[in-house]
């Protein structure tokens, strides 16, 4: 939440390559296929994504959660690729922001980013993961 509408664009739009960390719980599981079918870029809503990172975290029957690092965030892009590999998303999460991670902060609750936090973010062009 922020009422700087310049910043939000730097930090929320697709051209500024802001990468997001997502934590997603997928039912039933995923194969190496469809992680590279993530991994090299998708055909969603007539438009190729950008090559996503993927990393499964944990596997259990009939689920398994992941860790899905994007760069171009489109509007609802995870559940749109899952959906198109035949993958339900149960539950889905934003973790971090470039290299502001959400940690421990509680649903409903905000804080303010420091000085270095918006500096980072709004550096070009912002690539580092972690």
């Amino acid at each position: 939440m922020t009422n700087d509408g310049d910043f939000a664009n730097k930090v929320t739009h697709p051209a500024k390559h802001v990468y997001k960390v997502y934590r997603v719980t997928i039912r039933p599981s995923i194969n190496e296929e469809q992680i590279t079918q993530m991994c090299v870029g998708m055909m969603i809503d007539g438009r190729k994504t950008a090559p996503a990172e993927v990393r499964v975290i944990q596997r259990q029957e009939g689920r398994c959660v992941l860790e899905i690092i994007l760069r171009e965030g489109r509007n609802r892009q995870i559940r749109k690729m899952c959906e198109q590999l035949g993958i339900e998303v149960a539950r889905l999460k934003r973790t971090a922001i470039g290299q502001v991670k959400l940690g421990m902060l509680q649903p409903g609750k905000w804080r303010e980013l420091s000085q270095d936090e918006v500096r980072r973010l709004t550096a070009e062009p912002n690539t580092t993961v972690r």
